[in-house]
């Protein structure tokens, strides 16, 4: 079975098409070649480039988030809050 890609336009066997169970034939409208090339062009941010503000600020969430599911660490987690200060 064949579908066409949204994007790109060309038809492509089944096989190169992401499945999504909310899709009416249970298949992304993008074929996996084009969702590459769109998540190559578009590379998501990395901590370097963020404000030091912003770095503090998403360490900080992820250190009270693993305490609030359980997840353990070698150091307090006040230890490690206070590690921001130190970025």
């Amino acid at each position: 079975m064949q579908k066409t890609c949204r994007q790109c336009g060309m038809t492509k066997d089944l096989a190169r098409f992401n499945k999504k169970a909310e899709a009416r034939d249970g298949h992304a409208p993008t074929c996996k070649d084009c969702r590459r090339i769109k998540r190559q062009s578009q590379p998501g941010v990395s901590m370097p480039d963020m404000s030091l503000e912003n770095r503090k600020l998403v360490y900080n969430s992820a250190i009270i988030r693993m305490a609030q599911r359980g997840l353990t660490s070698r150091k307090p987690t006040e230890e490690m809050l206070d590690r921001v200060g130190e970025m």
